[in-house]
C-alpha cells in the first residue's frame, strides 16, 4: 500500500512527460522535421512503456501481498 503513492506520482510524472513530448512531436511534424519528430516519438514510447510497467509492477505486488 505504501508503494502506491510514490508509484502513482511516478506514473503522473511520466504521463505528463509523455503528453509534453506528444505536443512537441506534433509541432515538429507540422514543421516538416520528421527525423526529430521520429526521435521524440521513440522517446515518448519509452516513457509510456516505463509508466505502464510501473503500474503493472505495483498491481502485481499488491495482488501478491493480498493473497498472502
Amino acid at each position: 500500500m505504501f508503494e502506491a503513492l510514490p508509484a502513482g506520482l511516478f506514473v503522473f510524472a511520466m504521463r505528463l512527460t509523455d503528453m509534453s513530448l506528444d505536443t512537441l512531436r506534433l509541432l515538429f511534424m507540422m514543421r516538416g522535421r520528421k527525423l526529430v519528430a521520429g526521435l521524440i516519438g521513440a522517446t515518448q514510447a519509452a516513457v509510456f512503456i516505463l509508466a505502464v510497467s510501473q503500474v503493472l509492477r505495483v498491481r502485481q505486488a499488491t495482488t501478491v501481498a493480498s493473497a498472502a
